[in-house]
């Protein structure tokens, strides 16, 4: 496989773009669920630095983040990295920024009053 053959195939790398653009239209909390699920092409913002209300914005965001979703997939399955030890960092990771979170409140009582409820 070479370095530009992802292993995800081109429906889920359009549907990655499409769940970011649907964000873009539902964003959640101050625009914090499209910010998290179009963080991989954000950088385009900078870039570019488009007007907020340029009906291209979410467009180009989805369109670069699909590229370094793209690069990232084909850089992993070049290097063959293996899905169990990819998961593994993955739930680690995970975890410990859920605890790192945590920690910043008194306790979990706080900060499910904080940021919602189970």
């Amino acid at each position: 496989m070479g370095f530009f053959k992802s292993p995800a195939s081109p429906k889920t790398r359009a549907a990655w773009g499409g769940c970011s653009l649907v964000h873009f239209q539902f964003p959640g909390d101050e625009y914090a669920l499209y910010f998290i699920s179009s963080i991989a092409g954000s950088w385009i913002v900078f870039i570019l630095r488009p007007e907020l209300q340029n009906p291209l914005l979410p467009v180009s965001v989805a369109a670069a983040g699909a590229l370094v979703l793209a690069l990232a997939g084909g850089l992993l399955a070049w290097l063959r990295v293996r899905k169990a030890l990819w998961t593994g960092l993955f739930a680690v990771s995970a975890t410990a920024i859920l605890f790192l979170m945590l920690r910043s409140f008194p306790s979990l009582e706080r900060a499910l009053a904080k940021n919602g409820s189970w």
